[in-house]
């Protein structure tokens, strides 16, 4: 396993590995993006989202989902718009280390490729151009539509 991120837990973390001899676990803390996280995430079987914090989505899980790679996520709240519990990865409850390990169970024991095609499918459907233009659009028709009825 590899750790990527950094975080107030990241001693913590350090020292785990360490006591525990974990030579199969390793752990970096240098932020990448770009070709560098692709080539990290396009070598991996999935992708951890370990969020805590309610943020829209995390980085991370849109490129994971783009190279097809199916995600185990937090349940902070972004997390639960791009990931399907069971579908392309696996949602476990956030701080609750049993449940993730539970989730990291199931997903070794699950058709990883076809939820990793899942993961693109899904990608493509909720963040296409052509979905965040007619979004957008909508938007504007509401914003002019209340306008005008503002204005009588």
């Amino acid at each position: 396993m590899k750790i990527f991120g950094s975080g107030p837990a990241v001693g913590l973390v350090h020292r785990f590995v360490l006591e525990n001899r974990l030579d199969n676990v390793s752990l970096d803390t240098k932020l990448r993006w770009g070709r560098q996280l692709k080539d990290i995430i396009g070598k991996s079987i999935a992708a951890i989202s370990a969020s805590k914090w309610p943020a829209p989505s995390e980085y991370v899980n849109y490129e994971s989902m783009a190279l097809g790679k199916p995600i185990i996520a937090s349940d902070a709240l972004g997390n639960l718009d791009m990931i399907e519990d069971g579908g392309n990865g696996y949602i476990y409850r956030k701080d609750d280390f049993p449940d993730l390990m539970e989730k990291i169970k199931l997903l070794l024991e699950s058709n990883i490729a076809a939820m990793g095609r899942k993961s693109r499918a899904l990608l493509e459907q909720k963040v296409s151009v052509d979905k965040f233009y007619h979004t957008l659009i909508a938007i504007y028709e509401d914003a002019v539509k209340q306008r005008e009825e503002d204005n009588g």
